[in-house]
């Protein structure tokens, strides 16, 4: 049997290549480094391109219902960003507007 689509890496691009090329009917192979599965995400935000692409697959809308609403002024769980530390991160979010 031949696999005509290798696909490296099982993170959120790998992943909707995977589902696209599924909906199409086109077998794939996925391969990762990681021995198992993150309980971490890896798509920490969606730009509008991504959201077009669910939107072609026909499940945009299912996901937006299911996703963690966040902004740059409030972080969905409230969390502070590590990179920034807190103080940096309250004088981003005193900075932002509304």
């Amino acid at each position: 049997m031949t696999i005509p689509v290798l696909i490296t890496g099982a993170g959120p691009t790998g992943l909707t290549l995977a589902a696209d090329l599924k909906r199409r009917g086109i077998d794939f192979r996925i391969i990762d480094k990681a021995e198992h599965a993150t309980a971490y995400s890896k798509a920490i935000v969606l730009h509008a391109r991504t959201l077009e692409l669910l939107e072609n697959m026909g499940v945009v809308e299912r996901f937006l219902e299911q996703c963690a609403r966040a902004s740059a002024r409030e972080p969905a769980d409230g969390a502070v960003n590590p990179a920034l530390g807190a103080a940096n991160d309250r004088q981003f979010r005193r900075s932002m507007p509304g």
